[in-house]
């Protein structure tokens, strides 16, 4: 279980660097940059194959903040910066989950 919460800080510090986001404000800010952050964070974990309610633990946040978030990813993945990030994160683990074979 601490590998799990390892890797949600991990991802969770990534989206922060390849959006421009402060780390610290990542779960409180409402500015529409930190949503989109949240929203890819919440939206790359579950197709990693977290749970919502292991989201709910690490995040701090609702059920239904983190199911609004997980719903409204296809509308936020319109947007370059969040697309980019999510292609820098995949290739990011797909270079680590390589290295570790």
């Amino acid at each position: 279980m601490e590998q799990l919460k390892r890797l949600f800080e991990d991802v969770a510090d990534m989206v922060s660097e390849l959006m421009g986001l402060n780390r610290n404000k990542l779960f409180s800010s409402l500015s529409e940059q930190y949503v989109d952050g949240r929203s890819l964070l919440v939206n790359w974990l579950i197709n990693f194959g977290y749970t919502e309610s292991m989201l709910v633990e690490y995040t701090g946040m609702s059920q239904q903040r983190v199911n609004f978030l997980k719903n409204s990813f296809e509308r936020r993945k319109v947007k370059f910066s969040v697309r980019l990030a999510l292609q820098e994160i995949n290739k990011r683990f797909t270079k680590d989950l390589q290295s570790d074979i």
